[in-house]
């Protein structure tokens, strides 16, 4: 496999005009024709064995749902779900003891309720 092998494609001279770091490029040139043959044959393998695809996505979702930033935005939804309810609790109880009108309470319900509905919804996404 030629990963390790760094590539270049051939540069004609109006290349060469227009990029003047590939004359000083030391690595290794390799002809179009050559790439293009390696590339195919490689995109022919995938389509012959889709369960490569398909182990390789699964793999990048494994290495996604791992990464530190998923895992600290599953923790802060975590950590909001709990206080959403509690804000829910609270401005009911406060209806109840009469300190905030019927009016108030249909007011602010909806936006506590799509804050909570959203970031269980985010929290499901990161889980799937």
């Amino acid at each position: 496999m030629l990963t390790a092998l760094q590539i270049d494609f051939d540069a004609s001279n109006a290349q060469r005009d227009f990029y003047p770091a590939l004359l000083r490029d030391h690595r290794r040139v390799v002809r179009r024709g050559f790439l293009y043959q390696i590339v195919w044959s490689e995109v022919v393998r995938l389509l012959e064995d889709p369960v490569l695809i398909y182990q390789e996505l699964d793999r990048r979702l494994a290495a996604a749902r791992a990464s530190d930033p998923t895992n600290k935005r599953e923790q802060s939804l975590q950590r909001e779900l709990p206080h959403l309810g509690k804000g829910i609790e609270r401005l009911l109880n406060v209806h109840q003891e009469g300190l905030v009108s019927i009016e108030q309470l249909r007011e602010r319900m909806p936006v506590l309720r799509q804050r909570e509905r959203a970031a269980r919804t985010k929290l499901q996404a990161i889980a799937n």
